[in-house]
């Protein structure tokens, strides 16, 4: 038998072969990204066999062996539309390869729209469960990401997926109340939240790192708050960029990294621009996960200001490294702090977030605020715990009561 958290594992003469789909770039070699590959070396102790059907990451196509016991299947990556007929295509091949070759006890579908329709081609296949993963809010996305036509969309294939999944894992107590306003049965919910490395979110290893950036931008004395994430309109950036534009003149010692890419990036820079404040912003665009402990070391405060969320990992990160969040109150992101202690939660508009900033960048006690953020994330998000409950509940579980049917 072996030990797992919250029960054991089947007694079987194997140990389960495991696939994972998701529409998700992935490094090659993939051990460069600690993100995934610290969580998928992890759950292939648990694995005959790990097979990840993705797509490359500004690489070429290709099949990457790790250790003869994980196996990634990195497909083209596209831009818009043609995206999705080119992770289908791949995927679909690659799940007909597996049943052929492999033949999985279980899959793990990456969310509910893309990677589902793999998911229930793969269990129409194979007889095996599938287990659908639902990370973002998908019953309320902000009309300047998709419009009405899309959104229900989303929302019918969200449901559909659910409806026939052999096991639906959810990462915030927010959507599990929605899913079951929308009559999921409580059953076949798991709650398996996000996680955080707080061994690598460490900010003793990082302090250094971050006085050095600091000293490099002749930021030593201001008060710096980081943005980390993509820049487009779901994730609020542009509420953020206007906020500190109305709080700029008032707040001289007040300044901003735009840390990440997107398509929002051109026309918040021209923004800043505009109102003579590129010396006091900064937009390094994309940077390698293993290096965001330096930038949020080099940071006073975190903000994460979101319009929807499934579950705001940014302010996750950054209380593992004792910085407090600015949070905007949408979706999961109220269980990521206590406002007022380990941070803040405002309205997703623009007065909220300036009043919230002028607050934060005023704030005598955000070292202590800091590291009660630590203690308060490490408690509920630390990287160990949250993939033993995910091994316990989305695969031992799910293969000991709906085993593979062929």
């Amino acid at each position: 038998m072996i030990e797992v958290a919250g029960g054991r594992a089947p007694a079987v003469s194997r140990l389960p072969r495991l696939a994972c789909l998701g529409k998700i770039t992935v490094p090659q070699p993939f051990g460069n990204e600690q993100l995934l590959s610290a969580l998928y070396s992890r759950v292939a102790e648990h694995c005959e066999r790990l097979d990840v059907v993705a797509l490359a990451a500004d690489s070429p196509a290709g099949h990457e062996e790790i250790d003869g016991k994980i196996h990634i299947h990195a497909g083209p990556s596209a831009r818009g539309l043609r995206s999705h007929f080119e992770y289908l295509r791949y995927s679909l091949e690659r799940v007909r390869y597996l049943e052929r070759t492999v033949q999985p006890d279980l899959w793990w579908v990456s969310d509910p729209l893309d990677s589902a329709l793999v998911g229930w081609y793969a269990r129409r296949v194979s007889g095996a469960p599938v287990v659908v993963q639902i990370q973002g809010d998908m019953f309320r996305m902000t009309p300047l990401r998709f419009n009405w036509i899309k959104r229900r969309i989303i929302t019918l294939l969200t449901l559909w997926s659910v409806a026939w999944a052999d096991r639906v894992r959810v990462i915030s107590h927010d959507m599990m109340r929605q899913l079951r306003d929308w009559g999921v049965p409580p059953e076949k919910l798991s709650y398996v939240t996000t996680r955080a490395d707080f061994a690598l979110f460490d900010p003793a290893r990082h302090q250094a790192a971050g006085r050095a950036l600091r000293e490099q931008w002749g930021w030593q004395e201001s008060r710096i708050a980081l943005y980390a994430g993509a820049v487009q309109p779901t994730k609020g950036t542009d509420l953020l960029v206007d906020a500190f534009i109305a709080v700029a003149a008032d707040l001289p010692d007040l300044r901003l990294v735009l840390l990440g890419d997107g398509p929002d990036l051109p026309a918040l820079r021209a923004r800043l621009a505009d109102a003579e404040l590129t010396d006091r912003v900064l937009c390094p665009g994309w940077q390698p996960y293993n290096s965001l402990p330096a930038w949020y070391a080099a940071a006073d405060f975190n903000v994460v200001p979101s319009r929807d969320e499934g579950l705001g990992r940014g302010g996750i990160q950054a209380a593992a490294m004792e910085r407090p969040s600015l949070m905007t109150r949408v979706g999961g992101n109220p269980e990521v702090l206590r406002d007022g202690v380990t941070g803040w939660l405002v309205e997703p508009t623009v007065a909220s977030l300036a009043a919230g900033l002028r607050q934060a960048a005023g704030c005598d006690r955000l070292v202590d605020m800091g590291r009660a953020a630590r203690r308060f994330a490490k408690a509920r998000y630390d990287f160990e715990p949250v993939v033993r409950t995910m091994i316990d509940e989305m695969l031992y579980r799910v293969v000991r009561e709906r085993p593979r049917s062929r």
